[in-house]
């Protein structure tokens, strides 16, 4: 019989991070802790379980190992400055792990049903074979199926998010571009996307919005970004939900611009700086660098001196950004 259980995991971002909500009797338990946290401590049933961790640093984090061994199945707890359950099962069972899907979706294997949690998360665990994965966005029904083998896990990751801007820097005012990229496990109509933005920031999704997004393409997206007039300089931090992936950028806002910046993204025919497209040094550009010398450079304290026209048209020849 397989338990259906409410488990607490571990958040990305907190003090303490599992790795899995469901680990098999062979693998090891692993979690993540902020360099200044002490060793992670488990309990079975209320009772501290003595176990051999090793550790080493994996980025700005510490990694933690321990093998349970013989250890008894079922609901564990590991604690740091906070404390999260996991599940540790047999391996003939095989384990479906969903990702990044919005809280509250319901999706289905086979015939159990389970709600995303808070982080976009939820597992099935299954005897071996062959299910349909199902859920469904704005009435349309998606479905792809997953081969369960015993023992393994198989990680659904409905979509993959990453977010650029055009420019990092911008002015108030500004209208600027932001491009996503995703990919998705599944067919979709389109990308659906919320932008969690500074208080009077603007958002508008671009032309290609309502494209549809085939699985296991890059699907490229635009949308635009419009900053008050009256913004303070600073960095502000811009959020960006992609179905179920959040992704995130800091935009500094300043009152003059790097020069580089500038070149890269002028607008030659209409003479005028165009944050909303990607930056790129093309010849038109060079040229118009030219031209400026011994004069200022609109939008910035500079005055395009022998030395940064060498540097613009060094990169511009190396095909620095286009």
């Amino acid at each position: 019989m397989i338990p259906v259980l409410v488990l607490a995991f571990g958040i990305v971002g907190w003090a303490l991070e599992v790795a899995h909500p469901v680990f098999f009797a062979r693998e090891p338990v692993v979690v993540w802790t902020k360099p200044t946290e002490p060793e992670p401590t488990l309990l079975f049933r209320g009772t501290l379980w003595p176990a051999e961790w090793t550790c080493y640093q994996e980025g700005e984090r510490v990694r933690w190992e321990a093998d349970l061994n013989d250890a008894p199945l079922g609901v564990w707890m590991v604690c740091g400055q906070e404390c999260f359950s996991f599940l540790r099962v047999s391996e003939d069972f095989g384990l479906v792990e969903v990702r990044n899907a919005p809280p509250g979706l319901e999706i289905k294997l086979g015939n159990k049903a389970h709600v995303a949690d808070s982080q976009g998360i939820t597992f099935f665990l299954v005897p071996p074979g062959v299910y349909a994965l199902e859920t469904q966005i704005f009435g349309e029904r998606l479905q792809r199926y997953v081969h369960v083998d015993p023992g393994k896990r198989e990680e659904i990751v409905l979509v993959s998010a990453a977010l650029e801007p055009m420019s990092f820097w911008a002015l108030p005012g500004a209208r600027l571009g932001m491009t996503i990229a995703a990919q998705t496990a599944f067919d979709l109509p389109f990308l659906p996307v919320e932008a969690s933005l500074p208080y009077g920031w603007e958002e508008e999704p671009g032309p290609d919005y309502l494209m549809p997004v085939p699985k296991g393409t890059t699907a490229l997206r635009t949308w635009y970004i419009s900053i008050p007039k009256n913004v303070e300089p600073g960095e502000y931090l811009c959020t960006f939900r992609v179905f179920g992936s959040v992704v995130s950028t800091k935009v500094r806002v300043v009152e003059k611009l790097p020069p580089l910046v500038v070149v890269g993204h002028w607008d030659v025919k209409r003479g005028a700086l165009d944050l909303s497209s990607p930056f790129s040094l093309t010849f038109e550009r060079a040229l118009w660098a030219a031209s400026l010398l011994g004069q200022p450079i609109p939008y910035t304290d500079e005055t395009m001196t022998p030395e940064l026209l060498r540097e613009i048209l060094q990169r511009w020849a190396s095909g620095e950004g286009g």
